[in-house]
């Protein structure tokens, strides 16, 4: 009977990345030296692929924080690297959007202290994130709705999946095939194919990671 749970572990990533180079034969089996190096450079490689603006759907979820009468700011934790998009529920059960701003123009409120329902959030880009509110809550019945973007998760031991979709697996084993071969040798040329590759399939699953949009539909005017 078929299944659904098919998937490779940070050790079986690594082998079949190493095959590739000829770091390993068929069959062989991964060096202490191979493990260390192989998943530093699989995790670099793992958090570069968030770094280019790319937000995968499977990153994304939805959080509720209970607003503190006079909270001015939220501090994540240390997973979050951004929000999506938010929206505050009142005491009624109301929700009302809330406008994600950039630095300059949260600089240019000239009354940061004006209290009020928020409805502007300045995502500072800092370690740990950290959520300014404007306006500074009045009342502690606002409920924060937000849809924080966590980073990917990391390859620490040989079993780990870094709970991705399997269709990023193959981009992964391409790109870090990549990375190694150098150190074996491997002719630019070669390189440059398994860069290629491994970059077609990346933006192959990116593609399938994006969110699905609204329909428009124009009427004719005959």
């Amino acid at each position: 009977m078929s299944t659904f749970d098919w998937t490779l572990t940070r050790n079986e990533i690594l082998t079949k990345a190493y095959r590739k180079i000829g770091g390993i034969p068929l069959g062989g089996a991964l060096g202490a030296a191979q493990i260390a190096e192989g998943g530093d450079l699989l995790n670099a490689l793992v958090q570069n692929i968030q770094s280019d603006g790319t937000t995968p759907l499977w990153t994304i979820s939805e959080q509720v924080q209970v607003l503190d009468a006079a909270a001015s700011s939220l501090t994540m934790d240390a997973s979050v690297i951004d929000i999506d998009h938010a929206f505050i529920r009142d005491d009624t059960g109301y929700d009302h959007p809330v406008e994600l701003i950039s630095r300059f123009r949260f600089s240019e409120i000239s009354d940061k202290a004006q209290t009020g329902r928020p409805t502007q959030i300045w995502a500072e880009k800092a370690s740990p994130l950290v959520l300014h509110l404007y306006p500074v809550t009045d009342v502690a019945t606002y409920a924060l709705h937000y849809f924080r973007v966590r980073r990917l998760q990391d390859f620490d031991a040989a079993g780990d999946t870094g709970i991705i979709p399997d269709r990023w697996i193959l981009p992964l084993i391409y790109l870090l095939a990549a990375i190694l071969a150098p150190d074996y040798g491997i002719p630019l040329e070669e390189r440059r194919e398994l860069e290629r590759v491994g970059g077609g399939l990346l933006a192959a699953a990116k593609r399938g990671s994006r969110e699905t949009q609204d329909n428009e539909f124009v009427e004719g005017c005959y």
